[in-house]
């Protein structure tokens, strides 16, 4: 089973099977993550990154997960809150076409929280030739629609191609105004969940005066007494973000008695290690 396949499978049993747009884009945006692991399956992915990749909360995010392994889509194990994130698997329907029971509702008494196990599905694995099937099961019934969601045939924004769109804009104009600063070789998972997140947080036009505003700054390209210059992880972070769109990093001199100018005391906590923290 390869990606486009996976892809065919689900809007295929999607006509059998009502799903919400919130379970659309996150089985979208697992599948992707697996994607950018290389099908590693199962895989980890935080909540955080999920919930800025397709604009949830993370309440939502867990009850639309166990909808979503409900209906044998995924399989997930729950992670410990700053040790462990959740570790998905992506599944997959063994014959959806002929699967009779697909478009019946379920049990109303069985309780979403727990895992299912009887849903139909294959788990995906990597060996020499790529993605290997097993563990044949046996699906579930469908619960019924829901309100919010899409009417059949309606199909959703792929929220990860417009997570994929925003950071391209992002490159680009760090690209663009932050010449002087260190290029971005790879917009890695890590990147990515910088970027979605300082947007969630600002907004987009927020992110790119942030850019403009570093890319102005001669201290932060390397004209300070350190030598150092501004990365773009440094950029992202939360606090670092801030200061740049604040302004605290402009070309500015603070005099002393002995009559030397130096950088301002924002600029001198670049070399204490309080906002040095790379990814």
């Amino acid at each position: 089973m390869n990606y486009i396949e996976l892809i065919n499978q689900f809007w295929q049993t999607r006509r059998r099977v009502r799903l919400t747009s919130a379970e659309a884009d996150l089985y979208f945006c697992l599948l992707q993550e697996c994607n950018l692991r290389g099908w590693l399956n199962p895989f980890e992915c935080p909540n955080g990154l999920i919930c800025a990749t397709i604009g949830v909360s993370e309440s939502t995010l867990i009850d639309v997960r166990n909808r979503l392994q409900q209906k044998g889509f995924i399989k997930f194990v729950s992670g410990c809150r700053k040790a462990k994130s959740p570790v998905y698997s992506i599944l997959y329907f063994e014959n959806p076409s002929i699967n009779p029971s697909i478009s019946r509702g379920i049990n109303p008494s069985i309780n979403l929280s727990k895992e299912d196990d009887t849903p139909i599905y294959r788990s995906l694995s990597n060996d020499k030739d790529g993605l290997k099937q097993k563990q044949k099961h046996i699906p579930p019934d469908c619960p019924p629609a829901g309100d919010g969601e899409l009417p059949l045939g309606i199909v959703s924004e792929d929220p990860l191609k417009k997570r994929a769109e925003i950071c391209k804009r992002v490159r680009e104009t760090y690209h663009r105004h932050c010449k002087g600063l260190p290029p971005i070789r790879t917009m890695t998972p890590k990147r990515q969940q910088a970027i979605m997140a300082r947007m969630q947080e600002h907004g987009e036009a927020a992110v790119m005066e942030m850019l403009e505003i570093a890319g102005r700054s001669k201290f932060l390209a390397g004209q300070n007494t350190h030598q150092w210059t501004a990365t773009f992880d440094w950029l992202f972070k939360p606090t670092n973000f801030i200061k740049t769109l604040e302004r605290n990093y402009d070309d500015k001199t603070k005099q002393y008695d002995n009559g030397r100018t130096t950088a301002g005391g924002d600029q001198r906590k670049c070399f204490t290690g309080e906002y040095s923290e790379a990814f």
